[in-house]
């Protein structure tokens, strides 16, 4: 992965100026977005909640950038066992499709 994306996961926060900060970097630095969406799906990792926070705002902001990769969000949500993460996943992008 990615040294400033990581880091970017890392010293996030659920504080929403933190995850509009983090959501416009990824709007602005579209490359990001695939290893964004895979590294939500790494639930071994405890970091993957605070992306799946990132990624709710980003897909907030422009939904249209979710379009890509709903085939893989949907072939994968169950691997979800954190609520935060479920309730991301559900309020942000299974709701609008």
């Amino acid at each position: 992965m990615n040294l400033e994306l990581l880091y970017r996961i890392t010293k996030s926060s659920a504080h929403t100026q933190s995850r509009i900060d983090n959501g416009n970097f990824i709007i602005q630095n579209p490359f990001f977005l695939d290893k964004l969406v895979r590294f939500t799906f790494k639930t071994n990792d405890k970091l993957h909640v605070r992306a799946y926070c990132i990624l709710e705002k980003v897909f907030e902001i422009n939904l249209d950038l979710s379009f890509p990769h709903i085939d893989f969000i949907c072939e994968n949500l169950n691997l979800l066992k954190n609520e935060i993460a479920i309730r991301s996943i559900a309020k942000k992008i299974l709701k609008k499709i």
